[in-house]
């Protein structure tokens, strides 16, 4: 069921002094006469939050809730109301990545010309109001998100008021340590006693209205600088909380009062941070006709927006200077329905789609879930705001420019893979001369023709190098001599049909070094203890069991998702009856669950471009733009 209640109980306490390292930075710095530097970085790694029940066990006894409340991520399964409307053509393109959603006889291309993030479509809620929290306690959520319409938590439809909520960074075990990204749980504090009450320590309270009024002072600085520019963004501005809402804090003695209260509070302390972010960068890099130019990779640090009925300035604002990640969705033309790699709901091959199939890896939900598990079959579905009809007329001059994209990306005969720049102007450049009666005898049509062959011998040139980098599992691929080299992984597979077998780290008593034990069959060892991590070898049938997620081979670089897994480490694998080196049976990939997504099975990555690599320089890798992970 998508909607699991719980009444939480006990767990030890813990002090006030860790809340002395709480960021107090401002995010935009206010010196004298000049335009503030915007705060984001180029490049950072987003993570869920992800935790031990060693994590669980620290939280204070007074975390409870009466009564029981919904999933965190409870409402995410539902369909939501689908706008795909665009009355103007993008700026030129050359990054593509998307996936295609079927519902029902429907099918739905979400893609992006700027980002590698998978988002939640939220669907147009929301779109003239708050965040949509129940005035029902028993019908809120466990972290105090809003669900699918919490415009902190998913990228939102765009809205024309509030432009600057793709500017909101996305949610990340660094960011913790900013006042306005804390969990509620990891302040709280139980009261002396026997109470079963617990309080905000002041401490942080007082840092959270440290925190908002500079801010609020920056505001104030950059509304003076924009002199009358985007008056509709000083009408608009967000303007909660006030520093009387966050003194108020302090009063709060009920753990559920202070999730809903606090994460309230710190949404608008969030949006604030955004609004603070875009004007920086609009003072900056103002948008100018002359300037239309191609789109630049997104910092995928942001949450990003949805573009679909976007006002076009923003649009090519966000896409050619603000770097915000930018999300379309339309539907695909029953002509251009595709069999192979479709998701079949919204949430799948998303960052919350682990947290909706299973609660209890989500923090906040493992607080609530110490005591016991209660169910129930009803669901709480809120009302949008707004439904907007379908727009399929504005979106046809759009679509007639993707659906030679789409046709490229998404084939008919294998799993959809990325094409290169290269290809797709080979492609293109084919059907323009197909399209020809009668081969050009002018000069541009030679040149063309010419120019046709060589990009031809280019590509062709291009798949032999790659194939011939890539003769082993999971080789690593120089996708650019100025960048590090790219960890390319295997296609997606399916587990044989035999039996499993299980190994575990050990370590050589005399030498130290790690290597793989085989366990048998009624070993208890085989059983995952405190810390401990398990991986799948698909190709082996093996269970691989870690003391800890082991580390990346040095200098190599995943920039594709979770799904196509990682390289097991080179650790010798011994039989556990005569410990003889196992030579030729090692694993060399692993997955983290032990079947894939039957929609993931056979899909195989092509290349990044070199711009989500880190460059090298002096034989050290230093970041380059763009977003890039380490795994």
């Amino acid at each position: 069921m998508d909607s699991d209640l719980t009444n939480p109980t006990n767990a030890p306490s813990t002090s006030d002094a860790a809340l002395s390292s709480v960021s107090t930075n401002s995010a935009v710095p206010t010196a004298a006469g000049a335009i503030p530097e915007p705060k984001l970085l180029e490049s950072s790694t987003a993570s869920s939050s992800l935790t031990k029940n060693s994590a669980v066990e620290s939280i204070p006894t007074s975390c409870v809730f009466s009564p029981s409340r919904l999933r965190s991520f409870h409402g995410y399964r539902l369909n939501p109301p689908v706008n795909f409307g665009l009355d103007y053509r993008l700026p030129e393109f050359k990054f593509y990545h998307s996936r295609v959603v079927q519902v029902g006889a429907q099918q739905f291309l979400i893609w992006s010309p700027n980002s590698l993030q998978d988002p939640f479509y939220p669907g147009p809620y929301n779109l003239n109001g708050p965040v949509l929290i129940s005035p029902e306690p028993a019908q809120r959520r466990f972290d105090g998100q809003g669900g699918p319409s919490d415009y902190t938590k998913v990228p939102q439809v765009y809205q024309l008021h509030r432009p600057w909520l793709g500017f909101i960074l996305r949610e990340s075990k660094a960011l913790e340590t900013d006042v306005e990204y804390t969990p509620v749980y990891s302040v709280w504090r139980d009261e002396p006693g026997e109470s079963k009450e617990g309080r905000l320590p002041l401490p942080y309270v007082e840092k959270l209205v440290q925190r908002n009024s500079e801010m609020d002072r920056d505001m104030q600085f950059l509304i003076k600088r924009l002199g009358g520019q985007r008056t509709e963004f000083v009408a608009c501005r967000p303007l909660v909380p006030t520093n009387v809402q966050l003194q108020k804090l302090c009063g709060i003695r009920a753990y559920q009062e202070a999730v809903d209260t606090l994460t309230e509070l710190q949404r608008g302390m969030r949006e604030k941070g955004a609004w603070l972010d875009m004007v920086s960068f609009l003072l900056h890099k103002p948008l100018h006709p002359e300037e239309i130019h191609e789109v630049q990779p997104a910092n995928d640090r942001l949450l990003g927006v949805w573009i679909n009925d976007a006002n076009k300035e923003d649009c090519f604002w966000y896409l050619l200077h603000g770097a915000v990640p930018c999300f379309v969705i339309h539907r695909l033309p029953e002509a251009e329905h595709v069999t192979e790699d479709v998701c079949l709901d919204f949430f799948s091959r998303t960052e919350i789609e682990e947290y909706v199939l299973d609660a209890r890896r989500y923090l906040a939900d493992q607080v609530a879930f110490r005591e016991r598990y209660r169910y129930t079959a009803t669901e709480y579905n809120p009302t949008p705001h707004a439904t907007l009809p379908s727009n399929p007329g504005g979106w046809a001059d759009l679509r007639a420019l993707l659906r030679v994209r789409a046709n490229e990306i998404l084939p008919r005969d294998r799993p959809r893979e990325r094409q290169s720049t290269d290809e797709r102007n080979l492609l293109n450049r084919r059907r323009i001369m197909g399209a020809m009666t009668s081969p050009s005898t002018t000069p541009t049509g030679i040149k063309f023709a010419r120019e046709t062959r060589e990009l031809q011998d280019k590509v062709l040139q291009a798949k032999a190098d790659l194939e011939a980098e890539n003769v082993r599992l999971g080789g690593e691929v120089d996708v650019d001599p100025a960048h590090a080299p790219w960890l390319r992984p295997p296609e997606i597979i399916q587990a044989g049909t035999g039996a499993w077998t299980t190994y575990r780290e050990q370590d050589d008593e005399e030498t130290g070094s790690p290597f793989m034990l085989e366990l048998g069959k009624k070993n208890v060892a085989r059983n995952l203890g405190p810390g401990e991590v398990m991986f799948w070898d698909r190709a082996n049938n093996r269970r691989l069991i870690f003391e800890g997620a082991p580390d990346m081979p040095s200098g190599s670089w995943l920039t594709t998702g979770r799904e196509f897994g990682r390289p097991v480490p080179k650790w010798p694998f011994k039989n556990a009856g005569h410990m003889v080196l196992r030579e030729g049976r090692w694993s060399k990939w692993m997955y983290a669950t032990e079947k894939p997504h039957p929609a993931d099975v056979g899909r195989r990555p092509l290349a990044p471009d070199a711009r989500y690599l880190p460059t090298v320089s002096g034989g050290h890798f230093e970041e380059g733009k763009g977003e890039w992970r380490a795994r």
